[in-house]
């Protein structure tokens, strides 16, 4: 799940099970209150575009348990809705594709002489990748995989469906 569509309470059950990699230093309060600043950007009258591709395993791993599942599948719909915000999800049946071995973050900017750039996160911290070849693996990566992913429609109603099953006694 991407860090900036997740709730407070999925990003704190990802910490608590990770938290041995996490640095010493960072406390669990001070990471989640910094996860969901980043999220700020989203939002406001001028908000940034995130278009975000997962696995479909993050619809189904219960992190924090199915009520807390629940609770950030319901806030991936509503932030779906939003239009500044895409979501794919990766089927199962697409077998192995580029992303999967490790998430980034592609940044690009509206100024048209900028240079965008992909931030690699992982438990330890994270590197920024602005090498223009590098950049441009990661971007036709991205597009090759969100053609193989389901359509936003088919992802929301891949989510609907799992969360009527996870209400469901």
């Amino acid at each position: 799940m991407p860090g900036l569509l997740q709730t407070r309470r999925y990003a704190q059950a990802l910490e608590d099970a990770a938290h041995h990699f996490y640095k010493p230093e960072m406390r669990a309060d001070t990471f989640i209150a910094t996860r969901m600043n980043r999220q700020k950007p989203l939002e406001g009258p001028d908000p940034m575009a995130l278009h975000a591709l997962s696995d479909v395993a993050v619809i189904y791993r219960e992190v924090g348990g199915p009520e807390v599942l629940c609770e950030q599948l319901e806030h991936l719909l509503a932030m779906a809705e939003w239009p500044n915000i895409t979501v794919q999800v990766i089927p199962y049946r697409v077998g192995g594709y580029g992303t999967m071995n490790g998430s980034c973050l592609i940044v690009d900017y509206p100024e048209p002489d900028a240079t965008p750039g992909v931030y690699l996160e992982y438990p330890a911290g994270g590197a920024w990748v602005d090498n223009e070849d590098d950049v441009k693996r990661f971007t036709t990566m991205f597009d090759e995989v969100s053609r193989l992913a389901l359509t936003p429609t088919d992802t929301t109603t891949l989510i609907q469906q799992h969360v009527r099953a996870l209400r469901t006694p």
